[in-house]
């Protein structure tokens, strides 16, 4: 069954859901996230800290929470870097045309991550996605979104650099971002 994102909430609010696990829903699909590991958590603290400082003042960064990608899809990736919005986003959770930039950390979820999650992304028109491999040390990016998938896509190592072309200013190392 496909469920929608009202749906997915009903759901929720019957209790459906075990309290102590995170789910997200992807392509009409419920997904049970895996739990977040040490190395992964620190990975997360690192890299808040470091994109809190860069974007301060000109970006809203979202951390861990929903980003509605279309009514079937409301994935929580581990960033998302949003245009500023008088509301601040009290009102709706941003939609692809408030977000600018995905990052997603994978520990044991790079499949999923490079695969449908990204394919999901780049339907919805997310310009710009970075999935930071942590086990194998490399970052992978997406960018020019397109029906099926995005049409430039490089997977960079420890030594390289990476600057988005869609945030400005904002540049990190990957051996920074990688630990």
């Amino acid at each position: 069954m496909r469920y929608t994102v009202r749906e997915f909430y009903r759901m929720a609010e019957a209790g459906v859901f075990s309290p102590n696990r995170r789910y997200e829903l992807l392509n009409g699909d419920i997904i049970l996230m895996q739990p977040i590991g040490e190395s992964h958590a620190d990975s997360h603290d690192w890299l808040n800290e470091a994109l809190i400082t860069r974007l301060a003042g000109h970006y809203r960064l979202r951390a861990q929470n929903p980003v509605r990608l279309d009514n079937h899809s409301e994935p929580q990736p581990d960033f998302a870097i949003l245009k500023l919005r008088k509301d601040g986003y009290r009102t709706a959770h941003p939609g692809p045309g408030d977000t600018l930039l995905i990052i997603e950390l994978a520990s044991t979820s790079l499949a999923y991550d490079i695969g449908k999650k990204q394919r999901a992304y780049a339907k919805a028109g997310i310009p710009e996605y970075w999935v930071v491999d942590l086990t194998g040390k490399q970052l992978h990016v997406f960018r020019k979104p397109a029906a099926i998938g995005y049409a430039n896509v490089q997977v960079l190592d420890d030594t390289d650099e990476i600057e988005s072309t869609i945030v400005k200013g904002l540049r990190f190392t990957v051996r920074e971002m990688v630990g």
